[in-house]
């Protein structure tokens, strides 16, 4: 299929040139750094796991001196040096000082194609084939792309996600290559769950933990002291999970505090007053009701028509994986001194822990894992 370029240049009967910009200095305190774009206005070109990318690469980088200098974007991804938001002119000057560009294919990778800078360019939306670095030679320039089950959706929106089944030690690995590293991370991703990059943090409200972020979980259905979870509902902006309902009168103390509150309910024994939603939708708090059974979802939907009602396990099913995978995630539950990253290995007691365990509690979390296997003498993970 012939590139996008090409096809631009047949139809409008011009001769293909390279482009001409007029760069303006932008200052940049390192001398050795590569550049990755953050844009994520169109969804099929958005890669989401340059945070495992930059892990992966962190010791090669570090030992190197070669920062990373993220071009766009609405917030910084974990692992990069700076962050910057700057006109075309700027960029395309940080660009022709950069040792490598990463993104998808756009402009910004054509343009570093131009200039001899060499691209780690990924594709979601379409064929490299048809939008690849059109001035980069092959010694200078990588092409990742998804194994397409059928033809690109060449939009917007991708219902398939593409680009997110690129694993990201294919990019690190195209990296090194690149900038003449000869070893490999030898890593094999297996799973990355969708809110993988979302971090969370619960805390089991038995004793006080200091240093928090401001935003917090409190599992009060896992472990309860009054006075551990008053001082978080003080302290912090909290979403409260709970075995049953919470009084409006401790509410009405920490109502500034708490964002939501979501309980665990039986439909044949528990019972919750229409004053109880009114209260709480004056003071502007949000409710979710959970069901362990689900045979009861639709009584309880049906009882408390206007109230979300979810299961509270999915019931993931599980995975077939090798023994010696391991895990990571930006989800941790944490009591007292202690860390957990999973439900799983919370009631099993392993903190610090990041061993896959084969347990229904396990797999119900998988949306927040990352899942791989490290074989020997590999670069180091994230």
């Amino acid at each position: 299929m012939s590139h996008l370029v090409e096809e631009y240049a047949k139809n409008l009967g011009v001769k293909i040139g390279k482009p001409v910009v007029n760069q303006h200095f932008f200052p940049i305190e390192f001398d050795n750094y590569i550049v990755i774009s953050g844009d994520s206005s169109t969804e099929s070109k958005t890669y989401k796991s340059y945070t495992i990318v930059l892990g992966f690469l962190s010791s090669f980088l570090e030992e190197r001196g070669i920062k990373v200098v993220q071009l766009g974007g609405d917030k910084p991804i974990r692992g990069v040096n700076k962050h910057v938001s700057c006109c075309f002119k700027n960029t395309a000057y940080l660009i022709s000082k950069s040792m490598l560009y990463l993104g998808p294919d756009s402009y910004l990778a054509q343009y570093a194609s131009s200039i001899g800078v060499k691209t780690v360019s990924i594709f979601g939306n379409s064929y490299a084939s048809v939008t690849k670095p059109f001035w980069s030679n092959s010694q200078d320039s990588i092409c990742l792309e998804p194994d397409w089950d059928s033809k690109p959706c060449y939009s917007n929106h991708d219902p398939k996600d593409n680009i997110n089944k690129i694993k990201p030690e294919e990019i690190s690995n195209s990296i090194l290559k690149l900038l003449g590293h000869k070893k490999k991370v030898d890593i094999e991703t297996f799973h990355i769950g969708k809110h993988y990059n979302q971090p969370i943090i619960e805390v089991v409200p038995t004793e006080i933990i200091t240093g928090l972020p401001k935003e917090v979980y409190l599992r009060a259905d896992y472990g309860f002291e009054e006075e551990a979870f008053m001082y978080y509902c003080e302290n912090h902006k909290v979403t409260v999970i709970s075995e049953g309902l919470i009084q409006l009168s401790v509410l009405r103390r920490i109502k500034h505090n708490v964002k939501m509150l979501m309980f665990a309910l039986d439909a044949e024994t528990d019972k919750i007053p229409k004053k109880y939603f009114d209260v709480l939708a004056s003071w502007k708090i949000k409710i979710i009701l959970l069901s362990d059974k689900d045979s009861d979802l639709g009584v309880l939907r049906n009882r408390y028509f206007d109230v979300d009602v979810h299961p509270r396990y999915k019931g993931v099913e599980r995975m077939d994986l090798p023994d010696s995978c391991k895990f990571s995630t930006n989800k941790y539950i944490l009591e007292a001194d202690k860390k957990y990253f999973s439900y799983a290995h919370y009631k099993k007691g392993l903190d610090n822990d990041n061993n896959v365990l084969d347990t229904p509690e396990y797999w119900d979390e998988l949306d927040h894992f990352y899942i791989y296997e490290q074989k020997e003498n590999s670069e180091k993970g994230s």
